[in-house]
């Protein structure tokens, strides 16, 4: 078994934002190769939720965090889908409408379903993600 571990910081105003984060891309977990469970841990006056998914095996872990390539330009996700992007390593751009961020280790990204983004990635270091939709895309029969 081998796990991974994702800290989140949230706003103080929005407590909850973290955890409805990770319970909307459970069912998408939940169809990836190797994937064993989600543990969700925060305190009550915290301000950071910190995630444990479980894979079977190291391979399964690795391919839930694939190497992006250099750019990716504006584009939406059809059928329309809510995109959660969490950082593995690397630096990178993303461009959610036309607000732009700098997104580095533990960081997350949400984009809402319809919503034109983008991504560069910054610097010589590969950068990798866990990036889940939600609802899932149906697998090919």
């Amino acid at each position: 078994m081998y796990a991974r571990v994702t800290t989140i910081e949230f706003s103080p105003e929005q407590p909850d934002e973290a955890a409805m984060i990770f319970d909307s891309v459970r069912p998408t977990l939940e169809e990836l190769q190797g994937f064993k469970g989600l543990v969700m841990l925060s305190g009550v006056d915290s301000r950071s939720l910190v995630a444990l998914t479980l894979w079977e095996t190291a391979a399964d872990l690795e391919a839930a965090s694939p190497v992006l390539e250099t750019v990716k330009e504006a584009h939406t996700h059809d059928p329309p889908q809510d995109h959660v992007i969490v950082m593995r390593s690397g630096r990178m751009r993303w461009t959610v409408e036309d607000q732009s961020l700098e997104a580095g280790p533990g960081d997350v990204i949400v984009t809402p379903a319809g919503t034109p983004h983008s991504y560069e990635v910054l610097g010589d270091e590969p950068a990798r993600v866990v990036c889940v939709d939600s609802p899932p895309t149906a697998k090919p029969s």
